[in-house]
């Protein structure tokens, strides 16, 4: 059996959903796979029993790799066992006598998952909206050529009949609540930008420095350009209290005005934080996350794959407190959260996909039994 089909497989279990030939699967997967196992014998096992032990199995299995801290070679076995794994804990080991979960309401008014949607102004002469763009269709504006390919990248390229006052026009791409998109700027530079996201960029970049202003998250594979003098010239990205210096490389910004950290993730290449408010810099190695917090910064290692499973169509949580995973529903499904209760300290691990409906992530979080849904139109109420 593959992973996707033991995953599967265990939610239904410990959904009370499975046939008894599935069970049997199950358990037979169980006893192949473990090596300090208890022999399984009979078909009437204690549902509970059964529970811990295949909890039991499944943990031991990821502590293998790095004790829950899902590392860049264990992604794809994390994704497969940790909505099983991280997200069940509490609920295979409740404090309180389980409560029957009720998934009713959460379908009445469930919200589909965010896409592809944005727009494009481009200066002060157009405003295009990129869901309306057609495949293989262009349009030009301020020195710029919109065009957008087979797999909806959004490509600008500078027109013949651009002039040099389009250095000084700015243009703004700007992601809604529950939208995404992937764009090549003029000088060749990639940028992912995530959910409620604005990046502004002029269609032509300056001879000694290309520039551009990030609010909110995006993933750049920054091109290399270099001068008539064959030196590279830098990119920068300007944004809430820091700025970041850039050659070339692959990093991520995490600058959401409604998080009170920014965070600057590298994955290849170098580049240099700058702290806005007091100067303060650090030169970034690869594996490497700057945090800026109340005008301080520092840096720390950390597993970059989590940093970008956004921009990998996935979300990633490792020991996240459930505030912060609202804030990031709230972005990608463009819903408003309601709080009904303390959750300061409540925290979860786990790996969901964005394509699922919201109730299928809700779904998951409250099977811990810590922590209850409804929704309400696109209201999330999160109650004790």
């Amino acid at each position: 059996m593959t992973e996707q089909e033991i995953r599967l497989l265990a939610i239904k279990f410990l959904k009370g959903e499975t046939t008894k030939e599935e069970e049997a699967l199950l358990h037979a997967w169980y006893d192949q796979k473990d090596q300090d196992k208890e022999v399984v014998i009979t078909t009437d096992e204690d549902s509970v029993n059964v529970k811990k032990r295949l909890y039991s199995h499944i943990q031991k299995q990821i502590q293998k790799r790095k004790s829950f801290v899902i590392s860049k070679h264990a992604i794809g076995y994390a994704a497969s066992v940790a909505v099983v794994l991280s997200f069940l804990a509490f609920f295979l080991y409740p404090r309180k006598p389980a409560e029957t979960i009720h998934y009713t309401q959460l379908l009445k008014d469930d919200v589909g998952p965010g896409r592809n949607n944005a727009v494009l102004r481009l200066g002060s002469e157009m405003e295009v909206d990129l869901d309306k763009v057609g495949i293989g269709s262009s349009t030009e504006a301020n020195g710029l050529i919109v065009n957008k390919d087979e797999d909806g990248l959004l490509s600008l390229v500078i027109s013949d009949k651009a002039s040099r006052k389009a250095q000084h026009k700015i243009n703004t791409l700007q992601t809604p609540k529950g939208g995404q998109y992937k764009v090549e700027l003029p000088d060749g530079t990639k940028v992912w930008l995530n959910a409620s996201s604005t990046l502004k960029f002029p269609s032509i970049f300056e001879e000694t420095i290309r520039e551009i202003e990030l609010e909110g998250e995006a993933y750049f594979e920054v091109a290399h350009v270099a001068d008539r003098t064959s030196k590279n010239i830098p990119f920068v990205v300007n944004g809430k209290n820091q700025k970041v210096e850039v050659l070339g490389t692959h990093f991520n910004v995490n600058s959401y005005t409604d998080e009170s950290v920014i965070k600057t993730t590298l994955l290849e290449g170098s580049v240099r934080v700058v702290a806005g408010a007091t100067g303060q810099q650090l030169l970034l190695k690869p594996g490497q996350q700057s945090r800026l917090q109340n005008g301080n910064i520092y840096a720390e290692s950390v597993d970059t794959e989590l940093d970008v499973a956004w921009k990998n169509g996935d979300f990633i949580f490792n020991n996240e407190n459930l505030k912060s995973v609202m804030r990031k529903l709230e972005r990608w499904y463009d819903v408003e959260v309601e709080y009904k209760g303390d959750f300061d300290d409540l925290r979860f691990s786990g790996a969901v996909s964005r394509s699922k409906n919201i109730s299928e992530v809700l779904k998951i979080m409250a099977l811990t039994g810590k922590v209850k849904f409804n929704i309400e139109g696109r209201r999330i109420i999160v109650m004790t």
